[in-house]
């Protein structure tokens, strides 16, 4: 079948190469010609499909920027899978599915302390977001910046850096230190 295609198309090229006036003496002109006309014949488009020129218009390619987002939305099992229709947003999902989770910390001191997230939409998996609902991840975050602020200054505050390293000065920097928190204490 494919054989009859070419030969028919080999004749109606044929048949529009003897209309069109080409000079006897140039032979590359027609060889030219042919092989323009075979490499139309392969020219694929989206996954390896051949697109045909005149329907380019009605195939429209997968934008990008589109996402599908796949997701347990819960920690419990589910014996009988339920079918759900009508989701058309992912904040529908989230509303149907009110998705939670419980999480354990364990505190330096070795205790637990139990809290539950509830997610309302995407943005609530943030680490922002999950510090904002916890008050145990509030309280580490603030102990994070405290740190970051110290190891800062020790960084580029070249004087503290130095009374640090002398065993005499740091000694006298930690009885000023305990006595700042003994006050403060009051």
């Amino acid at each position: 079948m494919l054989q009859f295609f070419f030969k028919f198309k080999h004749w109606i090229g044929n048949l529009f190469d003897s209309s069109v006036n080409y000079s006897k003496t140039d032979p590359n002109q027609n060889q030219k010609s042919q092989n323009n006309n075979n490499m139309a014949m392969f020219n694929y488009g989206v996954g390896g499909n051949e697109v045909k020129v005149d329907a380019n218009e009605a195939i429209q390619e997968i934008q990008e920027n589109k996402s599908l987002i796949v997701s347990q939305l819960t920690t419990d099992e589910s014996y009988t899978p339920e079918i759900v229709t009508g989701l058309k947003t992912v904040d529908d999902v989230f509303r149907h599915f009110q998705p939670s989770v419980a999480v354990q910390h364990e505190t330096e001191e070795g205790s637990v302390v139990e809290e539950e997230f509830r997610f309302q939409n995407l943005a609530d998996f943030t680490p922002k977001n999950l510090t904002q609902k916890s008050d145990y991840l509030q309280q580490l975050s603030m102990e994070q910046e405290q740190y970051n602020k110290i190891v800062r200054q020790l960084k580029t505050n070249k004087i503290l850096r130095n009374m640090l390293e002398n065993d005499q000065t740091r000694a006298a920097f930690i009885e000023v230190l305990k006595d700042v928190a003994q006050e403060l204490e009051k």
